[in-house]
């Protein structure tokens, strides 16, 4: 799935960044592992802790929301959007254990995708597992999740034409 989304964006000409907590580059990394993904990959954030959050990406929602929340996640995919120039922008944020954090249980993943033109997108996972097996699926479901979001775009795009 990595190479078709890959392959999309090089079709689509758009560029993308992404904003990973809790995955910790991983993304970035199945990114990159692609051969031409230098045409689209524009680069990452790794905001692992809140002060980068707030300090790089310029989240104005951990306060309130906490760092593991719908809120933070679309910040920060908006923010590191707009930190590269890019036309997309991906977060991760979540908690993949192992035990629970800010009040938020293990497994609750939120995966934020900002494309320029659109509405920021939220999706919300609820996942079992290891720490390793939680990221892992989080990775699986956002390139899934993205793959769909830019293919519906792509078609709204076609259809406005």
């Amino acid at each position: 799935m990595i190479k078709e989304l890959v392959t999309r964006l090089i079709e689509e000409h758009w560029t993308i960044a992404a904003a990973e907590s809790f995955t910790g580059g991983m993304f970035s990394s199945e990114l990159t592992a692609v051969s031409g993904v230098s045409q689209v990959f524009k680069g990452s954030i790794v905001a692992y802790q809140n002060e980068i959050k707030e300090r790089i990406l310029k989240v104005e929602t951990l306060n309130r929301f906490g760092a593991v929340s719908e809120e933070t996640a679309c910040a920060m995919a908006e923010h590191v959007r707009e930190v590269f120039r890019s036309d997309i922008g991906i977060s991760f944020t979540g908690n993949a254990g192992p035990e629970a954090m800010e009040e938020k249980p293990v497994g609750l993943v939120y995966i934020a995708v900002a494309i320029s033109h659109a509405d920021t997108e939220c999706l919300t996972l609820k996942l079992q597992g290891t720490r390793e097996e939680i990221r892992k699926v989080a990775i699986k479901e956002a390139i899934s999740y993205l793959l769909n979001l830019i293919c519906l775009d792509a078609t709204k795009a076609s259809i406005n034409i």
